[in-house]
């Protein structure tokens, strides 16, 4: 019997079926695929995501104030540590005096500048392109991981030399320990260049062991031979350091790298791992919270905070510092501070400049309180 089609619907759908688009029944010899040319192209955003460490958490942990002098004075030594009894009527023992030191500090200024042409400014917006925001935070997350390795470098380094704030390893330092133990140079032990730990007097001026921290070592006249990790160096540290203190294990921490962080722990196995708890950082150093729900979830190690940084000072593993922040702590000629221009002739191009500054140093005005453990395999 012969069918009429009044339509071309109706033919297609007498030869393929009411579906045309059914699989199986139109030929794919040349489909579009995001590898097609032309047909896509990427859009990557303005994020930046950084693929290298960016963290300050030494810088972040130490207490900031602001510049209030060029130096201090010290008392070296106690006037008497012995005596004081008078016999009933008896005369009032002589006077005495403490032997005291005045103490000079360098000043210490860090930057990092960075630009963007005014051509790649005036396409934000229009094309896909790093935007300036993202640019600059990453240069101040880059600038502030630049003064944490400047605090976290092996103090091994004529400090007159540097222009970088002088680093915890050298004001965590002694003569004995650092340079004629493990054969560093002569300058390692000198604070901002200017405290002379291996003299023995300057003018009427003791140096000497009044500004020793207390160290750990595996030194021997001059050559360090590095030790497997040991709670009792630890303990040794703190035992020596803890009588200098004022306010018990309030401010301290102990600063040391992953790599040794993870040994501590396995150490620490028999009772099951490191404490937790909780602290809060601020511009005065680090506080406890104990068990509360607020704050940063920290381990720690007699009571004591343990901060983790990737820029510690290595042996062959990093060293640990126990530091009381009651005395050590950065001293702010200027803080942290952004500065931003597009004055072409200032800056002798088309661009836009920022640059981050920060002016100060590290400043320890007690020595003996502070602790360090080197040598570590």
């Amino acid at each position: 019997m012969a069918r009429i089609f009044n339509t071309i619907d109706d033919l297609i759908d007498a030869t393929y079926g009411s579906n045309i688009f059914n699989a199986g029944r139109i030929r794919k010899d040349a489909p579009v695929l995001t590898s097609t040319a032309g047909a896509a192209n990427n859009i990557y955003g303005a994020e930046v995501f950084a693929g290298f460490v960016t963290e300050a958490n030494a810088f972040g942990v130490l207490p900031k104030k602001p510049w209030s002098k060029s130096g201090y004075r010290a008392a070296q030594a106690a006037s008497a540590t012995s005596g004081g009894g008078v016999s009933e009527g008896g005369a009032i023992p002589a006077t005495v005096k403490a032997s005291y030191f005045q103490c000079d500090m360098s000043k210490k200024t860090m930057a990092n500048a960075f630009d963007m042409s005014t051509l790649q400014l005036g396409i934000e917006g229009k094309d896909d392109v790093l935007t300036w925001q993202a640019h600059r935070d990453l240069e101040a997350e880059t600038f502030k991981n630049l003064v944490n390795r400047a605090l976290l470098a092996d103090g091994n380094a004529d400090p007159t030399a540097l222009t970088v704030f002088d680093s915890i390893d050298r004001h965590v330092a002694t003569t004995a320990a650092d340079v004629t133990g493990c054969g560093n140079t002569a300058s390692y032990e000198d604070p901002w260049g200017l405290l002379d730990r291996s003299a023995t007097s300057s003018g009427n001026d003791n140096y000497g062991s009044w500004a020793d921290a207390q160290i750990s070592h595996g030194g021997s006249t001059g050559t360090e031979t590095d030790r497997e990790f040991s709670l009792s160096y630890i303990d040794t540290v703190f035992a020596a350091c803890a009588p200098y203190w004022k306010n018990g294990i309030n401010n301290k921490v102990f600063i040391t790298g992953y790599d040794t962080f993870m040994d501590w722990s396995q150490e620490m196995l028999p009772q099951q791992m490191l404490p937790l708890t909780r602290v809060k950082l601020g511009v005065n150093g680090i506080e406890s919270l104990g068990n509360t729900d607020t704050g940063l979830l920290v381990n720690a190690y007699n009571g004591i905070p343990i901060i983790l940084s990737n820029n510690v000072a290595q042996d062959t593993k990093s060293r640990i510092y126990l530091l009381d922040l009651d005395y050590m702590g950065i001293d702010l000629i200027s803080p942290l501070t952004y500065y931003e221009s597009e004055d072409y002739q200032a800056i002798d191009k088309f661009a836009r400049e920022g640059v981050f500054k920060i002016e100060g140093e590290l400043v320890t005005t007690k020595f003996r309180g502070q602790g360090k453990i080197r040598g570590l395999k």
